[in-house]
């Protein structure tokens, strides 16, 4: 497997114990790891560092096959599969740009009644606690803890004013800010953790606006890039737990210190949080042991929302700040979908409408005339450009669009020197190559002899090779012979068509439940990040969706953060979002009789068309 090695720089790391030491989990400790979408089981081969001196184990047969004879000649060794003795210098890919990531959403409108609310209350100074107590009931009209209680005889007897600020949620006062009025610094915070990045969102609660927004990579990808490499890593070392929860908490402080600053805020006046993930995210988030998420029959620790403090999960905000997380659905439908089907107002529709949330996992929910049927389909992480050959995420350089129409054309992200592809410009890629005949409907790819009988003269005769037994198309040639170029490969297009035949066998699957067919169907809703930026033409073409759905085809946005917000802005939408979690009906593919023989059907690039298959 060939790829690019991104803008070098040079290290050495050391190990003093004895024996050797994997050179993988020395990068980890020092906070200098490689891409590691495989969580380090030796399976991805994008882990790649180049060795220049020391001592090093010798690579062995699986590593090897992970790389090219020009990669092992020019020292390159894959982090997982090396072990060290004492001191070694090596080249380390440094990842310069910054991901591409979605923070954006479908307008929302919310009543503003958020659960939280400040009020200004005025006390005597010699008010005893009898009274105290009376006073602070009949202004609020909330209940007061004997700890708030006594925290407002605290700031009224080191205060001459006698107005306080009590910060209240769902008639309970929280606690007391010192003397006077703060009622006008009020905010909140509605937050997206996904398997691969992280969005949150400063809003104030008095207006509903919202201030900022900040996002970041899951710092938990350091660990595998999809939720079973990091179930697995869990369940290998328990103690990890803490760990990839603590990841989570110094991420998410990290971002409210850039909103805060950026909006010009007291962290110390965000009063709440309310969290939208997938259920892995959310047990890891709250340091609950995911195992059980992980082997048959898949069940979640929670299911309903949860409320916790702030504190004590480490986040640094107001001592008097909850976290609200939403509901799931299962464990294969969590609280990110519940945010999404709230968000776009699909448990309201009477419609004939479908929501699909793409990523390692691809959602699917169906609403038919206010019925909710859901699935999961095993996507893999192809369509987020990892397990590609020359695959990378959607950051500066990343390959987005392409066309072949006059010889090769393509844009990349930041208008930068190409560095890999990531899954829109995967997609824009095979949807070319299948119009051009270089991929044939079935998935194979052609080989240059048959390309030149079907196309004499073509100018992307030259960009197929045969060579060491491996079909490849060269997006951009090598210019040199230590230089790996851009290709995809036969083995390249097998995994899209893997997703593709999990994500169309389960539209297929649900539309047969439900006695619909594809012309049924009047809007689809596409969101996350994937869906935002891939082109609709493009999914057409490749069969992941029937052609009458080009135009009925509607950008969610960051969905997840969307119903985040509208928690956040609105005790209604928490009780909508629990209803809705207790309203879908999931069903899990696996357990459909004919779901191995629709996902075979389903792979290769013909037009999509329905299937009765119950």
């Amino acid at each position: 497997m060939a790829a690019q090695l991104p803008v070098m720089k040079e290290i050495a790391v050391e190990w003093h114990g004895a024996g050797r030491c994997s050179l993988l989990n020395l990068l980890l400790d020092a906070g200098l790891a490689p891409e590691t979408s495989c969580g380090g089981r030796g399976k991805c081969g994008k882990c790649r560092v180049q060795v220049i001196s020391g001592d090093c184990s010798p690579p062995g047969e699986d590593e090897r096959s992970l790389l090219s004879v020009e990669d092992i000649d020019n020292g390159v060794r894959l982090a997982c599969y090396c072990s060290i003795r004492g001191k070694v210098i090596l080249r380390l890919g440094q990842n310069e740009h910054r991901t591409r990531i979605l923070e954006n959403s479908l307008s929302i409108a919310v009543q503003l009644a958020p659960p939280i609310r400040k009020q200004t209350v005025t006390v005597s100074r010699d008010c005893g606690q009898g009274s105290l107590l009376e006073h602070l009931t009949g202004q609020t009209g909330a209940t007061v803890s004997e700890k708030s209680l006594l925290q407002a005889l605290a700031f009224l007897g080191e205060s001459r004013q006698d107005n306080l600020t009590a910060i209240i949620k769902e008639g309970s006062i929280l606690g007391f800010e010192a003397a006077g009025d703060g009622t006008g610094e009020c905010y909140g915070l509605a937050v997206d953790i996904g398997t691969t990045t992280i969005v949150a969102g400063l809003l104030d609660l008095n207006d509903g606006r919202e201030l900022a927004v900040a996002s970041a990579l899951n710092p938990q990808k350091e660990y595998g890039a999809d939720v079973l490499s990091r179930i697995q890593h869990v369940q290998n070392d328990p103690s990890a737990l803490k760990d990839l929860s603590a990841l989570t908490v110094s991420c998410l402080n990290g971002l409210i210190e850039e909103l805060c600053k950026r909006a010009g805020i007291n962290r110390r006046q965000i009063y709440e949080i309310t969290v939208a993930a997938n259920a892995v995210m959310l047990h890891l988030f709250l340091g609950v042991n995911p195992r059980r998420l992980g082997r048959f029959p898949y069940h979640t620790v929670f299911r309903k929302g949860v409320t916790v403090d702030a504190k004590e999960l480490g986040l640094d905000v107001s001592p008097f700040a909850p976290v609200y997380c939403l509901p799931s659905v299962s464990s294969f439908i969590g609280a990110d979908i519940v945010a999404g089907i709230i968000s776009t107002g699909l448990d309201r529709s009477k419609n004939n409408e479908l929501f699909l949330d793409i990523g390692t996992n691809g959602e699917i929910v169906l609403n038919k005339e206010g019925k909710l049927l859901a699935c999961s389909a095993a996507a893999g992480p192809a369509l987020e450009g990892m397990n590609i050959s020359c695959g990378m995420r959607a950051s500066a350089g990343a390959i987005e669009e392409v066309c072949l129409q006059k010889g090769v054309d393509f844009r990349t992200i930041g208008s930068l020197p190409p560095r890999g592809l990531c899954g829109s410009g995967l997609l824009a890629l095979m949807a070319e190559l299948l119009d051009a005949g270089v991929i044939l409907p079935s998935g194979r790819m052609t080989t240059r002899e048959e390309y030149q009988g079907a196309y004499p003269g073509s100018p992307l005769l030259r960009l197929i090779d045969h060579e060491k037994g491996e079909k490849r198309f060269w997006l951009v040639p090598p210019a040199a012979r230590n230089e790996s170029g851009l290709y995809i490969n036969q083995a390249d297009v097998r995994q899209v068509q893997l997703a593709k035949g999990a994500i169309v066998a389960g539209i297929k699957t649900l539309l047969a439940r439900s006695g619909l067919r594809e012309e049924n169907i009047e809007r689809v809703y596409l969101a996350g990040a994937f869906g935002s930026y891939v082109r609709p033409r493009d999914l057409v073409r490749l069969g992941f969706f029937p052609d009458i759905w080009q135009d009925r085809i509607s950008l969610a946005g960051n969905s997840s953060k969307a119903g985040a917000v509208m928690a956040l802005l609105s005790g209604d939408m928490r009780l909508r979002a629990e209803e809705v979690s207790c309203k879908v009906d999931f069903f899990e593919l696996s357990k459909c009789s004919d779901f191995k023989k629709l996902f075979v059907e389903s792979m290769s690039f013909q037009q999509f068309c329905s299937s009765k298959t119950q």
